[in-house]
């Protein structure tokens, strides 16, 4: 649950079951783009980082947040607007707010492992090509070992690892 307060920024990742309940006054932008347009490999890897929801907050994410409240008014402009072209520029902000959130977001996953700065690095590329592995082989029958062994981690070591880079349980 979200108390979200004039501002702030929501981001719910695809397939994500969500409820809305907004108050009566004031002005909402809700953006709901279609992904299933969008064939970039790293998509993935983004969208499991900021699963199932990430919050942008002014006081949490002070240079973040401004950066995507700007691109968000450029896109309901384009929205907005009779360009011809409004569409790539909608989608090219778009695809600006979930690197630069990526980017944050990966930035606080690296503080939050408990090594140095040179594992804090191998670590997320480890769980980015697990997270892949993951996408493309959805629907093979993944055991908890084969990944862990993947990894190069005990199985036990590689849950505790996969929980804090994706906020959720290998399972």
């Amino acid at each position: 649950t979200f108390d979200l307060r004039t501002g702030d920024v929501l981001i719910i990742c695809p397939g994500v079951l969500h409820e809305l309940f907004a108050p009566s006054d004031g002005e909402r932008i809700i953006f709901q783009p279609s992904i299933s347009c969008i064939s970039l490999q790293e998509l993935d890897t983004i969208t499991a980082m900021l699963s199932p929801a990430v919050c942008i907050t002014p006081e949490k994410y002070p240079q973040l947040h401004q950066r995507i409240h700007d691109m968000m008014l450029e896109i309901k402009e384009a929205y907005l607007s009779p360009s011809p072209y409004a569409e790539t520029l909608i989608y090219s902000r778009f695809l600006d707010i979930l690197y630069h959130t990526a980017q944050v977001i990966s930035a606080d996953l690296s503080r939050s492992f408990e090594t140095d700065v040179l594992n804090q690095r191998e670590y997320i590329e480890k769980f980015r090509s697990i997270c892949d592995y993951i996408n493309h082989h959805f629907s093979e029958n993944l055991t908890l070992e084969m990944m862990a062994s993947m990894a190069g981690f005990s199985k036990y070591h590689f849950s505790r690892l996969f929980k804090q880079y994706t906020n959720t349980t290998f399972y």
